[in-house]
């Protein structure tokens, strides 16, 4: 066997060594291993959410969005339905699991449920996305175009703006360049003892 092929063999040997009981963790804690490593590198973008329904407990990730926090369950990753959202209004909500935010969330109710697994608030999630759906896809009134309008002008004179400072720019470059190009050339065609030619 030659160096590459032990290389290679001992490299598999230890990532499977290593691998191997990682995802075993994570299927036994239904999730909770990659979830967690997902939401700690996130620094703070994403919490911790543990899914409870009567049937089992199961582990995600979701994105916080201000007071939102947007998920996908199982049910709706498998109907390829739009992400769930629900708002955080009690601090009490969430809480610390090694050093990450969590909540718990009732499945069927569509609920946070505090660390002694009380509901807070009952809460319609579809309602809520689709008037947050509504509000993204509702048409644009006459100020919103005449905004944007002055907006697209601002941007264009700018660009404008910038395209003529670099111009004068590079003309002023080329001016100072010629000049001195110029004086050279005079300074050669002076005598060498400073005399009148």
């Amino acid at each position: 066997m030659n160096f590459y092929t032990t290389l290679i063999t001992q490299t598999l040997a230890y990532l499977g060594c290593f691998l191997a009981p990682f995802f075993l963790l994570n299927f036994l804690t239904k999730g909770l291993i990659w979830n967690f490593l997902r939401v700690l590198s996130s620094r703070g973008t994403k919490v911790l959410i543990q899914i409870s329904n009567p049937i089992e407990h199961y582990w995600i990730n979701g994105i916080i969005t201000g007071k939102d926090i947007l998920y996908s369950d199982k049910e709706t990753k498998k109907e390829k339905k739009p992400q769930k959202r629900l708002t955080l209004e009690d601090h009490n909500i969430v809480h610390r699991i090694m050093g990450v935010n969590a909540v718990i969330i009732d499945d069927t109710k569509n609920i946070f449920l505090t660390k002694d697994l009380t509901g807070v608030s009952g809460y319609n999630s579809e309602r809520n996305e689709n008037l947050v759906i509504n509000a993204i896809n509702k048409p644009k009134n006459e100020d919103d175009e005449r905004r944007e309008k002055y907006m697209f002008l601002i941007a264009i004179g700018s660009l404008l703006l910038v395209g003529f400072c670099a111009f004068m720019i590079y003309k002023l470059n080329t001016d100072i360049t010629t000049l001195t190009q110029t004086i050279n050339t005079i300074k050669e065609l002076l005598p060498k003892g400073g005399g009148v030619i």
